[in-house]
């Protein structure tokens, strides 16, 4: 059976965010920014054909993100006495949408965890190398952030027993990821650099780790 057309949606809380919290429930103890900023939840939705159309998807959806978002690290007792507004959800979140997914489980609808590869500032630096001959293009990368290419970066859903499966995974598996990965960026195949390790991989690709991957459709 072929699979419908998904995107990934990662959440990514905000200061705001816990000025929220703390403005609602004066008297709970509230996380660090930088706790809340490690191992976001993931959300898969249907794709839509436009940014707007996708926005309406995640307001359709926003009351039971926002609300497992707060129950994930205040409990599930405090979402009763909370309410929210989408105006609410989109400052206390910063959200990422990728749709170059790597599935490795039968269905993605089978899918709990997520691992996200993105480029780092090595394979930036690299990018722009290949345009420097090419005046047409150069204007271009001027205008081109590392932040540019860690949008739709690739992901892959597959489920670990252990987190400690995740590392062996990748040092097998890298150069396939490698792969897929470097399509999302060029199509130019004999340019790409060269990446013959574990080592090299991890110079130019940074992996997160998303222990929930929850599921709207």
């Amino acid at each position: 059976m072929r699979q419908k057309p998904y995107e990934i949606v990662v959440l990514k809380p905000t200061a705001v965010f816990l000025s929220f919290l703390a403005s609602q429930l004066p008297e709970t103890k509230i996380p660090a920014l930088r706790l809340l900023q490690i191992d976001n939840t993931a959300y898969v939705v249907p794709k839509r054909n436009s940014d707007e159309a996708t926005l309406d998807e995640i307001e359709k959806h926003f009351p039971n993100m926002f609300h497992h978002e707060i129950r994930r690290w205040l409990g599930d007792q405090v979402c009763t006495e909370l309410e929210t507004n989408f105006l609410d959800f989109l400052c206390c979140f910063k959200f990422e949408l990728h749709n170059h997914i790597i599935l490795m489980e039968p269905l993605i609808e089978q899918g709990r965890q997520l691992l996200l590869f993105k480029p780092r500032e090595a394979l930036f630096n690299w990018l722009k190398s290949m345009v420097e001959s090419q005046d047409d293009l150069v204007d271009v990368m001027n205008c081109v952030k590392l932040s540019n290419l860690e949008e739709n970066a690739t992901v892959m859903v597959k489920n670990f027993s252990n987190l400690t499966e995740i590392k062996p995974f990748i040092k097998d598996f890298y150069h396939p990821i490698v792969l897929t990965a470097m399509t999302r960026i060029t199509s130019q195949f004999d340019q790409w650099p060269v990446i013959n390790s574990f080592q090299e991989f991890r110079s130019y690709f940074s992996v997160e780790i998303h222990t929930q991957l929850i599921h709207l459709h």
